[in-house]
Formats: structure tokens, C-alpha cells, sequence
């Protein structure tokens, strides 16, 4: 797949972008060596490419299961003097609460799933057998939420494929759940590819899932360019089965990923609450997720509706309409919530223009949006015209209260103009309008004087508008500052009343112990706030829920209610590693404490800052993973969909027949016809080889085909079949009876 060579990011996505990174270099080099110590190592050694991405993402309530296949070759390392391997080092950040819980290595074309290890045993196993030259990859934790995976060796001009796994926090609103699911790790590297292939498996609790992703330019200041959102496509995988998948752009043209997300409908109560439980080997956890009411009671709900204008001769002001926007938008979204109402107006050749058809809820997409389209208009000036839409404007759910003007003209510099467009303008104007104005014009500037007063450009309209209105005007021509004193003024931050959260559960028949608030218990009244929780019990529900509130200003709120599990859907094994990420990552003290951690750590596959994942080849100890391969594939495998298709008119698909077999079985891939380039080979269920047909493949009408004669050896049981052919992996399971 074609990579693509991204640009520099402005100042603060360069930020986020310089603390993930992905390098290629010698094992030899010293700069594999200093990556802890030396915060900079990573411009001693050449960026590394992903050649594929795929991710595979699961809600599962506070958190979403995100598995992350990729591929990465050498990129711009080239090989030295002293040999042709490298070793891959890729740091990346994580969000607090995050929880490592998985990591494999393809090792040929087997895979291998790592082992949680003591960091220090780890350390000193990989740091030996890279010097034999074998095949490890160390996964570990290092300080500040970043993280570090190791792969060894990587051979000029081949790639190493890895999977890891993740849980990431959730976040949940009133009718949506969402995860921001990792662009900033693919932001480790300027070589990516052009999409990444978004899977998402088919799930009745988690219903409508969509991808909201805004695309940023990559030149200073940052101003978001593209915000979209993309539906999956249904489809059935061969491992996953029913799946909705997309494929995402990492870039367009100036532009690359800065956000991407998964939504899906929040599966709300009807009392505001997800509760799920899941109990094993006696051991019983849950997870809660409790949304509050108490933002309606400490914040302002008064909805209100800005119209922002734009009349701007280009002659008449030095200042881009690129700069303006740019500095707009990264001010409107601190001052405004969706519950308010938004429009915008510019002078064009060809008249006004409202750049939005209806009021648009203040939010940062449409923001965006408006502001694009202004920056596609060709500028003009008809002041009169644009105020006299501006004031008479009557689309909209509330009256307009503030009108906020930038204009770069001076065709209003006498007096008299004034105050006829005054006359006319104001029986049209509410009595609560405010009109704030800045003034752009710094280049070509008309003075006259009348009866000895000297007018200047268009103060003289600019005052008499702002003193009837009550507003503000400032003038750029005052000093350099202007622009950015009036947008603080006129777009102040909105500063919500703050206070502290707690929450408090128990059972009414048992106990709760080990429950963990996650994600923080600080309140700002902007939104309705959600309390996160997990935690073992003892017993049987109902819980006893009671929320509390104390304001800054010492208000207090509390909320109480009784939770049963009835209804719930069923949960799985990932209710543990939400569980022991949180609780085995707490803060220890003492020797007894960081040995209960290793080993707890090694029972879950959990990873912590003692602990890492330690992937080595079948020879040196690593075990290939059959359950693996179907999953393998990370969603990169074929999709089937056979259902009511004649099987002439399928897509590529796996059949074996007989099956069960006894002495022989005959394996046909339809619709592949180069079977010398497919490998095939046969595994029992603990992962042992036990038949590799690889070079006994024919062509038929039908694809290719290959006949295993079944030795008498293999023993009654079930098989797995794995054929791979280029990057598609095809899976079946085969029953022998003897």
C-alpha cells in the first residue's frame, strides 16, 4: 500500500506527535540503548513505517476493547555496515486509566502470544536473545502513561506484524458512548498508510455504531478542516462473523487524522444507569456507569443565538481571512454549548450570503464548517445591506441578542451616511441586541474632517452603533493586540461552577470491597456529569446507589436509588481486566505489595510498571496461539458473506470435505486459483504441526485444492486447518474420527 509522507504539524499537535514515536535502527546503535535516559534519542534514528493498520473495537460499557494489528517495516533506515537487522522501538502514549492486557508476534507464519514476565526478567531475556539473533518482542510500561514495544530482528526489506490490545476509557453522554480509539499512536511516524480498516463486531447492546473523524491542516495555528462522520458497511467475517466495517482516512491532501472516534447509542436505564456483573470461579465484578441530573441545577440554561459577520474588503487589511477564522474557532467552543444557536453572515460578489442554511447548534463541527464556507467566499463589502439582514434575520428558534461584526471597509466615513443608515436601522433592532464590532481595515485608510473633527474610516458608524447597543468596538489600528482583546472579550471562557463528587455503594444482601471511582470525581457544571465505577462484590443485589455533590459555593445535591441486575446483557472476561488494570496500577509501598503485583499481574495478563509481555519464538520458549490464527488476520482475512449466493457466485471460501474425516480430507479454496502461493498446514489443538501441505496444491476449476492423506498417528480429535495466501488468512476447523 501506497505510504504517504506527511507534513509538520503546527505547534501543538507537534506536541502530542513528539511523544509517540516509532524508530528503526541497528541493534548495535546506541540509541537503542538510551531510550529512558535520553528524552531526544529518537532523532538519532530513522522513522519506521506502517505498512497496514487494522482495529478491531468492542464496547464493553466504561470501557472499549480496542485490538490494534499492524505491520511495520524499516521506513527510512537503511542497512549499515555491520549487518542488515534492526530492531523496531515504538513509544507511544496511552490515557490514564488505559489497561494493557494483550500482545502477540507473528514469528514466520506462526503467532506467538507473549507472556507477562517480571520487567527485570524480561529485560535481561530479550536484551540476551537479541544478541543470538532470535525472535523477541518486549512490551512494557515506562513513565507518565507512556509505553514501549520492542521487535527484534527486523531484516532490510521485510516487515514484523504485532498485535496489541487495550482497554480505553469510555465516555458516556446523554444518548451517545464514545472512545477516542488511538490516532495519536499512528501520529509515531510521518510514513502511514492511507486508511486504516475500522471493524467493529456485530453487537445487540451496542447498536448504530458510527466513526466521527476531523482531519486538521498541517500548517500553524491549528484550526480542525475537516470533520465527518462514516457508517460501517455490514459484512460477515470469517472469524468474527457478523461485523460492521470502514476504512478511515489518515489523510487528504493537506490534511491528517487529529481525531477519531467510535459512537454507538449509550444503552441508558430507564433510571440513568448501566450496570453489568459477571462472576467466575466464584470471583463476582461489576462495572456502573451512574449519570447525575445536577448540571440543570448549577448552570445557566438560558439559550442564546450570535450572529457573526464578515465584510471585508481584502484591499483594506492585512489580516488573512485564514488568521480570523483560526483564531474564531479555537475562542467560540470555550464560550458557547450546543444548546445555543449560531449563525453566520459575509458580503460577497454576489450579495449576502448566510453561510449556514439554518441556526446551527453551537458545536465544534459546525463551527467548523460555517467557517469553511466563508473561507471559499470571494470577499466583497455591502455593509448596509449585510447589517439590515443581520437585524431583520427571522430563521430562527430564539431572537438574535448579539451580533458580532468584523469589517474591513470605509464606506461610512461621513457623518450624514451614519445617520441615515442609523434611521433606517434602528426601528428594525430589539431592544436587547448587543453589536460588537472590530474593526480589520489597517491599509488604505480614508480620513476627511467636517466642522474641524477628523473622522477616520468608519469609527464614527462603529461608535454610534456600539454606544447604542451597549457593545464593543475595537479598531486593529489601535495597537497589534486588537484582534485578540476583542475576541476575549466578546467570547469570554465560560468558567462553570465547580465541586466535588463522591459516590456510594453497597449491597443490601453483602458486601462491595475493592470498588474503584474511575476517571475523576472533580465537577464542572457544563454537562451532565457521569460517575464511573468498578468493583467486587460478595453476595447478592439489589445495590444500594447514593450520589453526592458539594458545589464551591457549598451547595449540596444528592441522589439515591436501588439497582437489581435484571435485563442485563451478558458480560465476559473483560470485566476482570477493567478491574485489576485499575487495581493492579494503584500506588505500593512496600516489597510484600510489588510481589502480590508481579504475580497477579502474570494470572490476569495485566500489564503493569513491574511487569511486561514478553513474545519469543517456539524455539526459545514461545508457544504458537491456534485459537490465534482466525483472529489473526485482525479483520485483514477475507470477508464471506455465502448466505442465499449460488456457491459459484461467492466470494474466495474454505471447504473441506469430508468432515469429519477418517483416513483422507479434501481441501478446496474456491475462487484462488495460484495455489503455489497459498501455505497450508495443520494443526492439532495445543498448537503442534501436524501436517504441512503447502507444496501439494493443484489448480481446479473450481481455485486450488489439497488432499490430506491423514496419518495414522493423528488421533481421534479436532484440527485446525490455516491456509495463507498473500494477506488473507483462512481458517476451518476439521474433525477426525478414527
Amino acid at each position: 500500500m501506497r505510504l504517504l509522507l506527511l507534513f509538520s504539524l503546527l505547534f501543538s499537535v507537534f506536541q502530542i506527535k513528539a511523544q509517540n514515536v516509532l524508530r528503526v535502527a541497528s541493534s548495535l546503535d546506541w540509541v537503542t540503548q538510551t531510550t529512558e535516559s535520553d528524552p531526544n534519542w529518537h532523532e538519532n534514528a530513522a522513522p519506521g513505517a506502517f505498512d497496514e493498520v487494522t482495529l478491531v473495537v468492542r464496547p464493553q460499557g466504561i470501557y472499549t476493547q480496542v485490538d490494534l494489528f499492524a505491520e511495520i517495516s524499516q521506513g527510512d533506515a537503511v542497512q549499515d555496515w555491520w549487518g542488515g537487522d534492526f530492531e523496531i522501538i515504538w513509544q507511544f502514549d496511552l490515557p490514564a486509566h488505559a489497561v494493557v492486557h494483550d500482545s502477540w508476534l507473528w514469528v514466520g507464519e506462526e503467532i506467538v502470544k507473549a507472556d507477562v514476565v517480571d520487567y527485570w526478567t524480561a529485560t535481561q531475556i530479550y536484551e540476551d536473545i537479541v544478541e543470538r539473533n532470535e525472535d523477541p518482542s518486549l512490551l512494557r510500561k515506562l513513565s507518565n502513561g507512556k509505553h514501549e514495544i520492542r521487535i527484534y530482528p527486523l531484516f532490510d526489506g521485510e516487515y514484523r506484524k504485532i498485535k496489541m490490545s487495550f482497554l480505553l476509557p469510555a465516555v458516556w453522554t446523554a444518548d451517545k458512548v464514545y472512545a477516542e480509539i488511538l490516532p495519536g499512536l499512528l501520529h509515531s511516524t510521518p510514513y502511514v498508510p492511507e486508511t486504516v480498516d475500522i471493524i467493529v463486531p456485530k453487537n445487540d447492546e451496542w447498536l448504530n455504531p458510527h466513526i466521527d473523524y476531523v482531519l486538521s491542516e498541517n500548517y500553524p495555528p491549528y484550526h480542525p478542516s475537516v470533520f465527518e462522520t462514516l457508517d460501517f458497511a455490514a459484512e460477515i467475517d470469517a472469524f468474527y462473523g457478523p461485523i460492521h466495517r470502514i476504512s478511515a482516512p489518515l489523510a487528504e491532501g493537506d490534511y491528517e487524522l487529529s481525531s477519531l472516534r467510535l459512537y454507538t447509542d449509550a444503552p441508558w436505564s430507564a433510571d440513568q444507569t448501566y450496570l453489568k456483573t459477571y462472576e467466575e470461579n466464584g470471583e463476582k465484578y461489576y462495572q456502573l456507569a451512574y449519570r447525575s441530573s445536577w448540571s440543570a441545577g448549577t448552570t445557566d440554561t438560558t439559550v442564546q443565538h450570535v450572529t457573526v459577520l464578515f465584510d471585508r474588503k481584502p484591499e483594506k487589511t492585512d489580516i488573512t481571512k485564514a488568521e480570523l477564522a483560526n483564531k474564531l474557532y479555537s475562542r467560540i467552543s470555550e464560550t458557547y454549548t450546543s444548546a445555543d444557536y449560531f449563525t453566520m453572515m459575509a458580503t460577497t460578489d454576489t450579495g449576502v450570503q448566510i453561510l449556514n442554511a439554518d441556526p446551527l447548534a453551537c458545536t465544534d463541527a459546525n463551527f467548523d464548517m460555517m467557517l469553511e464556507n466563508y473561507l471559499t467566499v470571494a470577499d466583497s463589502s455591502d455593509l448596509e445591506s449585510l447589517l439590515t439582514a443581520a437585524v431583520t434575520y427571522e430563521n430562527t428558534p430564539v431572537p438574535t441578542e448579539k451580533i458580532i461584526l468584523f469589517s474591513a471597509n470605509d464606506a461610512f466615513i461621513w457623518p450624514i451616511n451614519v445617520t441615515l443608515l442609523m434611521e433606517e436601522l434602528t426601528p428594525q433592532m430589539s431592544e436587547n441586541l448587543t453589536i460588537d464590532i472590530l474593526d480589520l481595515q489597517n491599509l488604505d485608510v480614508v480620513t476627511v474632517t467636517e466642522d474641524g473633527v477628523v473622522y477616520e474610516g468608519n469609527n464614527f458608524l462603529y461608535d454610534t452603533l456600539t454606544a447604542h447597543t451597549g457593545g464593543t468596538f475595537r479598531s486593529v489600528r489601535e495597537n497589534a493586540a486588537a484582534t485578540d482583546e476583542f475576541i476575549l472579550t466578546v467570547f469570554p471562557q465560560v468558567e462553570p461552577v465547580g465541586g466535588f463528587m463522591d459516590l456510594s455503594t453497597d449491597m443490601e444482601q453483602g458486601i462491595i470491597f475493592h470498588e474503584q471511582d474511575l476517571f475523576g470525581t472533580e465537577f464542572t457544571g457544563n454537562e451532565p456529569h457521569v460517575f464511573y465505577q468498578t468493583g467486587r462484590y460478595l453476595g447478592d443485589f439489589p445495590m444500594n446507589v447514593e450520589a453526592y455533590l458539594i458545589t464551591e459555593e457549598n451547595d449540596f445535591f444528592s441522589e439515591e436509588i436501588t439497582l437489581d441486575t435484571t435485563g442485563q446483557f451478558a458480560a465476559d472476561t473483560f470485566m476482570r481486566e477493567m478491574f485489576y488494570g485499575n487495581y493492579l496500577n494503584r500506588q505500593v509501598t512496600n516489597v510484600a505489595e510489588y510481589e502480590s503485583i508481579i504475580a497477579q499481574s502474570i494470572e490476569e495478563r495485566v500489564l503493569t510498571p513491574l511487569t511486561a509481555f514478553l513474545a519469543l519464538e517456539p524455539g526459545m520458549g514461545g508457544t504458537v496461539c491456534i485459537p490465534c490464527i482466525g483472529e489473526g488476520g485482525g479483520g485483514g482475512g477475507v470477508i464471506i458473506n455465502n448466505n442465499n449466493v449460488p456457491e459459484e457466485e461467492q466470494e474466495a471460501r474454505l471447504l473441506i470435505t469430508p468432515n469429519p474425516a477418517s483416513t483422507e480430507a479434501n481441501i478446496r479454496l474456491n475462487h484462488v486459483s495460484n495455489a503455489a502461493a497459498a501455505r497450508v498446514k495443520i494443526y492439532d489443538m495445543q498448537g503442534k504441526l501436524v501436517a504441512d501441505l503447502t507444496d501439494t496444491g493443484t489448480a481446479t476449476e473450481e481455485g486450488a485444492a489439497w488432499l490430506w492423506n491423514i496419518d495414522s498417528k493423528v488421533v481421534t480429535g479436532a484440527y485446525v486447518c490455516d491456509v495463507i495466501i498473500g494477506r488473507q488468512n483462512f481458517r476451518e476447523k476439521v474433525a477426525v474420527i478414527k
